[in-house]
């Protein structure tokens, strides 16, 4: 997130014209192609469908200001262009060039992915006030990390992610990169409040929640059926790209008709 301006001289100003003018599209809804180019980035660096949260990220630092991109502003911190860098941690990376900006923070953000086991909430928290002190401040306070954030770093995680908590395969195969929806190997919210224990494998994802967890399901299902066995409820939900989930274990449920349920774990 961009918090200070720094006043360029003119010519400099003039130059930045030039090079947006050389990227300038028409298409007022992305008049670069750099939106385009962050989606494309993140498919292909990151992973499958990770396009369009990478264009979110990369959007809430830069907004995608050509001053901002060519490095005629700068953060407070000092990170620079379209991926927000640290210029001393990206001494050989071009951070004015979008292009090569948005590869090395793509692939910063995969390292993020296979150090936080596809917790996508605690590797932009990394990519925006540094993977130690990430760490760290999991280490000192556990499940309340995030209040000891730095202000901007919880503000950008707000607004790219509101409340969900995605989990996203680092390994980018798509064999059984989250718990269905949107597109196999796409990022969507843990359908658990906490994930008691995990399991993959090929074109399966097991989550376990703990008991008395509140259980929500995706949106973009369809429910096939409910089943009552031994006292508790099953649920199968059709994603309609592939991916089914089946719910074990509950309780109790209730529908809602905005298109999501609420389940308790046994």
């Amino acid at each position: 997130m961009i918090e200070s301006v720094t006043s360029p001289p003119v010519q400099h100003t003039k130059g930045m014209a030039a090079l947006a003018a050389r990227y300038a599209t028409g298409d007022e809804a992305d008049l670069y192609d750099w939106r385009s180019m962050a989606r494309n980035t993140g498919e292909s660096v990151i992973g499958p469908g990770y396009d369009w949260l990478f264009e979110r990220q990369i959007g809430q630092g830069s907004g995608y200001d050509p001053e901002v991109v060519f490095g005629m502003r700068r953060s407070s911190a000092g990170a620079e262009g379209i991926a927000q860098l640290m210029p001393q941690y990206y001494p050989n990376v071009a951070r004015s060039d979008p292009q090569e900006a948005l590869v090395a923070g793509a692939e910063t953000m995969r390292h993020y992915l296979t150090a936080w086991d596809g917790d996508v909430r605690k590797l932009l928290a990394s990519y925006n006030a540094g993977l130690g002190r990430a760490r760290s401040l999991v280490e000192a306070h556990g499940e309340n990390w995030e209040a000891a954030l730095p202000a901007e770093t919880r503000t950008d995680l707000s607004e790219i992610l509101g409340s969900d908590a995605p989990h996203y395969d680092p390994r980018g195969n798509g064999s059984a990169a989250v718990f269905g929806g949107r597109a196999p190997g796409g990022v969507l919210s843990a359908p658990v409040a906490s994930v008691a224990a995990s399991g993959t494998g090929p074109g399966w994802v097991d989550l376990v929640a703990r008991s008395g967890d509140v259980v929500a399901t995706p949106s973009d299902g369809q429910v096939v059926s409910i089943t009552l066995v031994g006292g508790f409820y099953s649920m199968v939900i059709d994603h309609g790209n592939g991916w089914r989930s089946s719910l074990f274990g509950m309780s109790r449920f209730r529908l809602r008709w905005a298109r999501r349920w609420h389940g308790v774990s046994r």
